[in-house]
């Protein structure tokens, strides 16, 4: 994970994972909006895709990871 730019190690992420009572088998991130009372989302990743590819333009890629970016929209 390291080697794609990833910050946290591999045992965090699946302690995350258990807190968050998350299985392994589904590919996609969760998310979190304050506004809503913290609420925790879990969207999958070709949700993702699909939404980048069609709002390109409301999102900030500065404010973007670029290797999480990348992964994303090539898979």
């Amino acid at each position: 994970m390291k080697e794609r730019g990833y910050i946290r190690s591999e045992t965090a992420i699946v302690l995350k994972l258990r807190r968050m009572k998350m299985h392994q088998n589904l590919a996609g991130h969760s998310a979190r909006n304050e506004r809503q009372g913290g609420d925790h989302w879990w969207i999958l990743d070709q949700n993702i895709k699909e939404y980048v590819l069609k709002h390109l333009y409301e999102i900030d890629i500065r404010k973007v990871d670029k290797y999480w970016f990348v992964d994303m929209i090539q898979a």
